[in-house]
């Protein structure tokens, strides 16, 4: 036994205890609720000869079909919810395991069913409902009415399979049958309408292609000549397209031959780049610390010389030399520093512009620039122009007394 749950229909197959049921709306559920209270309605009716009916039942169904109509009601409101639906149609489920699987009623698709309702064409009411009461294992050691004592042993004898069963499984089969030859009739009045549909639909078609086909020979030579220039402006159009395809190839090969011919010099422009970067940070980095550095050290020599002069006191000539040397050493030490980072820096952005110049250069020969041997001349020379190192040339080392004596 399954059960199978879908956000639009309800589908729950009770096996041997009535077949599969499906159900596709809140409102097909209420009405199944109420044609399955009907059917055994017969057995809920006050009593007429004194004998009420059997609460037990009773209560069962009228049970079952109210949380049948509570659930109906979930459905309907939460039906643009389709996780509240799921929930929903999972507790229907439940619900017909409950009362149907466990036995708690009958349904009346069942055998069992199918039995009780013979039982009462022949015997009448009280009887068939004694035997629901006997099939469903319900006590009823008060009753001593003969109709219900006669109906407990029919479900008795039905229960051991000793006259019944054959008969209620035989209905129940009948049903069936008749039920598969209704469902073979309507698929058999189906296919022939759809036979009719299509033989209707192909002598449509036929006379369609019979009017497009006469149509086509008498637009035929207009077509030819509307065709034929056609033709000739697609070829006058394709030979413009191969000539600027062609152009356009040109331009590309020559482009890759020129970048074959440059890559090894924008590789090589590349490093320097980044070479000469790295080394101007680095003196950069270095000048900012000489200088604190020097500064501090001036400071602290100069805070060490004048701190023990007296208070009239100057200070001797031997101090003040060795102030203006370690002042002359400091600021001559921070311009080589400085120095030096200018001259990176200054080397960096000349290989950068060199690189961007042979880019620019290859760029505007793929876009089919013709330069003239004049144009690559020049372009070449600024290309390949001698390297500036950008060093001042009067930042050298002080001239030594040797050098003083011998200039004229």
């Amino acid at each position: 036994m399954d059960n199978l749950t879908s956000p639009k229909e309800f589908e729950f197959n009770l096996g041997t205890y009535g077949g599969v049921i499906k159900i596709s709306s809140p409102g097909e559920l209420k009405d199944w609720a109420e044609k399955e209270w009907n059917l055994w309605a017969w057995g809920f009716l006050p009593p007429t000869d004194g004998m009420p009916p059997i609460q037990i039942i009773v209560n069962s169904h009228k049970t079952f079909k109210t949380k049948l109509h509570e659930l109906a009601n979930q459905w309907a409101g939460g039906q643009n919810i389709p996780q509240r639906v799921e929930t929903t149609l999972i507790s229907l489920g439940q619900l017909f395991t409950e009362y149907y699987c466990n036995h708690n009623i009958i349904h009346s698709s069942s055998v069992e069913a199918a039995f009780l309702f013979g039982l009462r064409e022949k015997r009448g009411d009280k009887v068939a409902m004694g035997a629901y009461a006997s099939l469903l294992n319900i006590s009823l050691s008060s009753v001593n009415n003969t109709n219900i004592l006669d109906g407990l042993f029919e479900g008795f004898l039905y229960k051991r399979e000793v006259d019944w069963t054959g008969t209620a499984n035989s209905e129940v089969f009948n049903q069936l049958r008749k039920q598969y030859e209704s469902n073979l009739t309507q698929q058999a009045k189906v296919s022939k309408e759809i036979e009719t549909r299509n033989a209707n639909l192909n002598q449509a078609y036929e006379i369609t292609l019979k009017e497009r086909s006469d149509a086509l020979l008498k637009l035929e030579g207009d077509k030819k000549n509307t065709l034929d220039k056609l033709h000739a402006d697609q070829s006058s159009a394709f030979t413009d397209v191969i000539k600027k395809h062609e152009n356009n190839l040109k331009a590309i090969e020559l482009t890759y031959d020129q970048k074959l011919a440059l890559q090894k010099p924008v590789e090589y422009w590349q490093t320097k780049e980044r070479y000469h970067g790295r080394l101007s940070l680095r003196f950069g980095i270095a000048a900012l610390l000489t200088m604190l550095v020097l500064g501090s050290a001036l400071g602290f020599l100069i805070y060490n010389v004048l701190s023990h002069l007296g208070t009239n006191e100057n200070p001797k000539n031997w101090q003040i030399g060795i102030l203006l040397i370690a002042l002359f050493f400091s600021i001559w030490s921070m311009r080589i520093i400085v120095r030096l980072f200018l001259s990176h820096l200054h080397l960096a952005g000349d290989a950068s512009e060199r690189q961007t110049m042979i880019l620019t250069y290859l760029s505007m020969s793929r876009e089919g620039s013709n330069f003239t041997p004049d144009d690559k001349k020049l372009i070449l020379q600024h290309l390949f122009r001698s390297t500036s190192d950008g060093l001042v040339k009067d930042d050298a080392a002080p001239p030594t007394p040797l050098e003083m004596l011998t200039r004229k």
